[in-house]
């Protein structure tokens, strides 16, 4: 398959209360836009930091501003499409930065590959924050090629493929890019991953309560891609997770198990799932990862949050984003 002309390129970026991070990041789009002529779709989703009037003030006439104010993710990515009549869909966020040659490198990657979708996971800034660098380096994957899930923040999809599944599920607050990728999948769409398109990710937590936050945010989406045909795993292993951690919390309430013993058996019930997603991740990802400690306590925080959004969930409460 040939490599898409420069004109059939549309970079699509939702945007909402993003002035920290559109200093570095819109410029960088601007240019990689401008080196092959393509359409730039800015969707604003009610902000109110004035992100929308400094991107259309940086942006001039090379930018197309949509409105899109209480749209879901899902739709404020469907709106952006919907402005701009490009083959390829090229989607980024906002604090997202791209490299100058990022969309030569989309062009390459669907000329050489033939795949449905392409893209990479994200990579970290110059100088990350420990727990963004610890969790990154338990999630990277090495191998280039046919994968699973892609993120929307980079993420380059046939527009013909798009439209033929429907485009992202508005329905959904978060979640929509493995949605997304599962329908791919399931369509017989062939999505996958090349290191070569590089996407440094500025918006990651920084801190064990911003982890919280976002892993909590992150999981409001978690039954979008459950009851459909496939096992989502940290679904699973979650409520696994609660029961385990439930039972450590009662058994020191028996009086036969205030033993070293019982005292034993309720700290691993308690670190059983962290560790064996520790233990997991190290071993199918990269050599060498992060130090076991800090992995385990991520974990924790990680299943905490899934939890804490499950529970809310439950009671029909709103997730507020981290």
């Amino acid at each position: 398959m040939d490599a898409p002309s420069p004109s059939t390129f549309a970079l699509i970026v939702p945007m909402k209360d993003a002035m920290r991070f559109l200093p570095v990041c819109l410029p960088a789009l601007l240019g990689a836009a401008t080196r092959r002529g393509a359409e730039v779709v800015l969707v604003d989703n009610g902000s109110v930091d004035g992100t929308r009037q400094w991107a259309a003030r940086i942006g001039g006439p090379l930018v197309r501003m949509v409105d899109a104010p209480g749209a879901t993710i899902s739709a404020a990515r469907n709106r952006g499409v919907a402005a701009c009549s490009a083959d390829i869909l090229v989607f980024v966020d906002a604090d997202c930065e791209i490299a100058l040659d990022h969309l030569d490198q989309v062009a390459a990657a669907f000329a050489e590959s033939g795949a449905d979708a392409v893209g990479a996971p994200y990579d970290l800034p110059a100088e990350p924050h420990w727990v963004e660098d610890v969790w990154q380096r338990l999630h990277a994957t090495m191998a280039d090629g046919p994968t699973h899930h892609l993120p929307a923040g980079n993420l380059a999809v046939r527009r013909s493929t798009f439209v033929a599944i429907g485009g992202f599920d508005e329905s959904l607050t978060t979640g929509e890019d493995a949605e997304l990728c599962q329908r791919l999948r399931r369509s017989c769409a062939r999505i996958e991953r090349h290191s070569r398109i590089h996407v440094v990710h500025h918006g990651n937590p920084k801190s064990l309560r911003a982890f919280f936050a976002k892993q909590c945010w992150h999981a409001h989406g978690m039954y979008g891609t459950t009851g459909r045909g496939e096992i989502d795993k940290p679904v699973v292993m979650m409520f696994l997770h609660a029961a385990l951690g439930a039972s450590a919390l009662m058994l020191p309430l028996l009086a036969s198990m205030r033993t070293p013993a019982g005292i034993a058996a309720a700290f691993a019930a308690l670190n059983a799932v962290p560790v064996a997603a520790v233990v997991y991740r190290r071993r199918r990802r990269i050599l060498g990862g992060p130090s076991y400690l800090r992995s385990v306590v991520l974990y924790h925080v990680y299943f905490a949050a899934r939890i804490a959004a499950a529970a809310r969930l439950s009671l029909g409460k709103e997730i507020y984003r981290g």
